[in-house]
């Protein structure tokens, strides 16, 4: 009855008003409600009870179901991700099966470039074996290529041989267009010179009934002008220098005839002048006179011999018109040509004046006892000649050629050579033959003679060895450097100065290797400096050699300086004229080499001065030579800038040297007669005359004053300076390399006269 006041059974449930799951619960609840509603009534007690486990019940259900839920939730979430993890891996074997795809075509591709690469190195092998058999085939034995070496040496020499002979046939023929321009030139401008020369004005008659022709007319006296100072300058010809007292001099002489002297007598005459001019050098250095200029000089030398001035001037002259002559004709020798750079009659870039002179007579006095060996033998050879002229050819011991002799002589060696008498029909021995030096007594005579420190020794030992001669043999350059080299190590060798090589050729004797490390630094430290490698690292390094690389040979190195080598290799010696030519040019180029930083601040101060004239055009500064002209303000700040401690009372004297220089040079057809009071205009090249000062006419004055010598003249006096009075220079040969005022120096020969 009570479940059918409530309502169906339990078994029999009624649809739920809520749809779904929890539709049901609510409705189950409900109806136990309503049961334990009704029984509360009856049994209250039971009611609660129930009432409290169907509590229970229904929140461990719920617990359950929050647990699960949460358990479906987590496995949800792993589910996804075993889903994700599912999908990366397959396309990871994807990419395994795409990388092996992609690593067997690899393998198949380096399979067959390893069989090409095989296939090429055995057809290479088989290359480089048909290569060393050519090479087998074509290989030079080793006599061959020392033989091509030579032959390599020997067209060197050719070239260079070749490059001088075209040098020289340029010169030729420029000075042949020269000349046919100037003839033509004259040839237009007095057609009618022939019947000018006769006119009547001109050939007079003196007192005496002479006959001569004058080079001027009555109306050329009469305007003070005559036909010598109308002069047509030649803007491309040589710019010559002559200086002041020599136009006077010529001046002077202009209406003698100063023809008819011969070049053998000149020749004889310069040997005089030069041994002359060393005495009295000596005896004006002892009693502090200053040294007189070599055109003064000459002139009081035929002074002693004429007694009268205008003879000995006349003779000068003749000298000046023999030169000219000469050059005209290109037939001027060494010796002469020489001599006119000393007298300052060459172009004005030459010249050689006093100072320059005096250190090379220095080195011909250094030498003058080899010279007076040669002397002696060329006289003993010469009457052994002439004693035997009558006679045949017969054969003598411990004779030789007189070259030989002298070199023989130098080095102190025996000679024991057997040559032949000449026959009855040979010529005596030339008188006018030049003496012999042995070279290595001719490069310590010019090493005496340059100053200390000097810049020239390349230049001396490669003029000494261009002019050497080898016993009368003509070899080739190298060869000819190798043996004045090795004649000049050799004489150190006997004067104990070159210890150094002797321990090389000690080493040597032993079989110790020897490398040109240290033969180069023997050699320098030895006293020759400045010698190139090449002179004797072919001879005594040679190719297809037995010694090891970078090695000398010891068989040539004992060959060349062991035992008894002075009479192994030939005599080697040089002319007296191509010596002092020798010694002239290191003395030059040891000038050069000391203006060299005078010449960058020159340059610097023409660029600077050319872009403050020239403000914002560049075209004109580039074209401006960066050795040209500068004022006496530029020249004070340029010669200051080199040397701040130098006078400028010298730097006045020298300026003034400058333009004198500078007025001296001349462009003309006829230089014989140069205008009395020189070029007072500046050239039309601007290089010359007037007050245009360029670098070159600085240098020329610089020589004449001794600037660049001993380090811009720190010990000069300025007083003698400004009088012109310069000290005597003292090279290593003398004082070691310093420069003494007159005043210092007339005080030391005073106390040495006094001691």
């Amino acid at each position: 009855a009570a479940w059918a006041a409530v309502g169906p059974p339990p078994s029999m449930p009624q649809a739920p008003e809520t749809p779904g799951p929890g539709g049901f619960a609510v409705s189950f609840l409900r109806d136990i409600r309503a049961v334990l509603f009704e029984l509360g009534a009856i049994a209250p007690q039971a009611c609660a009870v129930i009432e409290s486990a169907v509590k229970g019940l229904v929140y461990s259900v719920d617990n359950m179901l929050a647990v699960e839920r949460r358990s479906y939730k987590a496995l949800e979430k792993r589910l996804v991700g075993l889903r994700n993890s599912v999908d990366e891996t397959e396309g990871l074997r994807r990419k395994v099966r795409e990388l092996e795809e992609a690593l067997s075509k690899f393998k198949e591709q380096s399979a067959k470039k390893e069989a090409m690469r095989e296939e090429e190195a055995r057809a290479q092998q088989d290359r480089i074996a048909d290569l060393k058999a050519e090479i087998e085939r074509l290989a030079p034995e080793s006599g061959r290529a020392a033989g091509f070496g030579t032959i390599l040496e020997d067209y060197a020499d050719l070239l260079g041989e070749m490059e001088e002979e075209q040098s020289k046939k340029h010169k030729i023929l420029y000075d042949m267009a020269a000349h046919a321009r100037g003839l033509a030139a004259a040839a237009a401008r007095e057609p009618d010179e022939p019947e000018a020369m006769r006119r009547g004005d001109r050939l007079i008659e003196l007192p005496n009934g002479e006959i001569i022709l004058r080079p001027y007319g009555v109306a050329d006296q009469e305007t003070q002008v005559i036909e010598l100072d109308l002069k047509v300058r030649e803007e491309t010809g040589p710019i010559v220098l002559r200086m002041p007292q020599l136009r006077v001099l010529v001046g002077a002489n202009a209406d003698q005839d100063t023809s008819g002297l011969q070049l053998e007598e000149l020749m004889a005459d310069i040997d005089k002048i030069y041994a002359a001019k060393i005495v009295a050098d000596t005896e004006a250095e002892w009693i502090g006179a200053p040294r007189r200029e070599l055109l003064d000089f000459v002139v009081e030398y035929y002074l002693d011999g004429s007694g009268l001035m205008s003879i000995a001037e006349k003779k000068v002259c003749s000298i000046l018109d023999l030169i000219r002559c000469l050059e005209r004709r290109r037939a001027l020798p060494p010796k002469v040509a020489l001599f006119a750079r000393f007298l300052e009659f060459c172009e004005y870039d030459k010249s050689l004046p006093l100072p320059m002179l005096s250190m090379v007579l220095q080195a011909k006095r250094h030498a003058q006892a080899a010279l007076m060996r040669f002397r002696a033998a060329h006289e003993s050879e010469r009457n052994m000649s002439s004693k035997s002229s009558t006679k045949g050819p017969v054969k003598r011991s411990g004779t030789m050629s007189v070259a030989a002799a002298a070199g023989a002589s130098s080095r102190g060696t025996r000679t024991s050579f057997s040559v032949a008498e000449p026959p009855s029909s040979a010529a005596p021995a030339d008188p006018n033959q030049e003496p012999m030096i042995d070279a290595a007594t001719a490069y310590e005579a010019g090493l005496k003679a340059l100053p200390s420190m000097s810049h020239g020794l390349r230049e001396l030992f490669m003029g000494i060895a261009k002019a050497s001669e080898i016993d009368g043999q003509d070899v080739r350059r190298s060869t000819r450097e190798f043996y004045v080299l090795m004649s000049i190590l050799q004489a150190r060798m006997q004067s104990d100065q070159a210890w150094p090589l002797r321990d090389l050729v000690h080493r040597a004797e032993k079989r110790e290797a020897v490398t040109q490390d240290e033969f180069r630094d023997a050699v320098r430290m030895s006293g020759v400096l400045e010698v190139d490698d090449i002179v004797w690292r072919a001879k005594l390094s040679p190719t297809g050699g037995t010694q090891g690389p970078g090695q000398i040979s010891g068989e040539l190195l004992l060959d060349s300086l062991g035992g008894g080598a002075a009479a192994r290799l030939p005599p080697v010696c040089i002319a007296e004229s191509p010596f002092l030519s020798a010694v002239a040019e290191a003395v030059s180029a040891d000038f050069t080499a000391r203006a060299d930083r005078l010449k960058v601040l020159w340059e610097r101060r023409v660029q600077e001065r050319a872009a403050a004239d020239t403000i914002g055009e560049d075209d004109e500064i580039d074209q401006i030579d960066p050795l040209g002209p500068l004022g006496f303000t530029d020249v004070c700040a340029v010669m200051i800038s080199a040397d701040p401690e130098l006078p400028i009372a010298f730097v006045r004297t020298v300026f003034c040297a400058a333009v004198e220089a500078s007025r001296a040079c001349m462009q003309s057809e006829n230089s014989d007669r140069p205008p009395l009071i020189g070029t007072t205009r500046p050239s039309l090249n601007g290089l010359y005359g007037g007050e245009v000062v360029t670098f070159k006419m600085l240098l020329v004055a610089a020589r004449r004053h001794r600037l660049l010598h001993i380090d811009m003249l720190r010990e000069a006096n300025v007083g003698s300076h400004a009088m012109g009075m310069t000290g005597t220079m003292r090279t290593h040969g003398s004082d070691g390399g310093t420069m003494r005022s007159p005043r210092s120096a007339a005080a030391a020969r005073t106390g040495r006269a006094r001691k």
